[in-house]
């Protein structure tokens, strides 16, 4: 099957907000299509207040084709150090905690530990189900006087994805909203998953993270 991408993006320097303050914002399409397949077009808008410290990412995907089409969308939010180390503390939304294999499962009750890097150390991923829609993730190093939040919808994106690499080569932090449970396309067709775009029609996702001295 061929598949094939074009893209265009562009880039607003000075744009002036609602409350009259500089903001910058930066805007993309890009099309993803299969022969015979699927269709779909992403438009991508962020924006980010001068001298602010917060960052908005909006998604409108289309299905450009005559059938209703499965959408799987992921944001992938990536943390390093030094602001991931031992002191970072991590806050997640009430709601249910699943580990995705065996190890993550044993380890559940440490899913929020983040230990210091750790030679030849396996991957664990956590799934959260928040149960509020408006959801807040956050992380704060005190150490560094330092904090993360992330903030999106969980109508849009009902699964959070928590992946984390203490390994001391891919020292890691990986946080992932999202509408599925990343077990492949198929997969997850044959288990029921529902999140379909209709004929010609669209759909919203987005995230926003702001950053803040504690």
């Amino acid at each position: 099957m061929a598949r094939y991408r074009h893209t265009k993006i562009g880039v607003s320097i000075m744009e002036v907000d609602a409350d009259g303050a500089p903001t910058l914002i930066i805007t993309g399409k890009m099309r993803e299509t299969a022969l015979f397949g699927h269709c779909f077009e992403i438009e991508r808008k962020i924006v980010i207040p001068a001298g602010g410290a917060r960052i908005t990412v909006r998604d409108v995907v289309r299905n450009l084709t005559p059938k209703p089409e499965p959408v799987l969308f992921l944001y992938h939010i990536n943390f390093e150090f030094p602001f991931l180390d031992e002191d970072l503390a991590l806050e997640f939304p009430e709601g249910e905690v699943r580990g995705r294999t065996d190890l993550a499962r044993k380890r559940i009750a440490d899913y929020a530990k983040i230990t210091p890097p750790i030679d030849g150390e396996p991957e664990v991923v956590y799934f959260h189900l928040p149960k509020e829609r408006d959801v807040r993730v956050s992380l704060e190093n005190k150490r560094l006087g330092l904090r993360a939040a992330i903030g999106y919808d969980s109508e849009q994106l009902p699964v959070l994805a928590q992946w984390k690499s203490m390994c001391s080569s891919d020292y890691a932090l990986g946080i992932e909203p999202e509408t599925s449970f990343i077990r492949g396309r198929r997969d997850e067709l044959e288990n029921g998953y529902d999140s379909k775009i209709p004929a010609f029609g669209q759909v919203e996702f987005g995230f926003c993270v702001e950053l803040s001295e504690i």
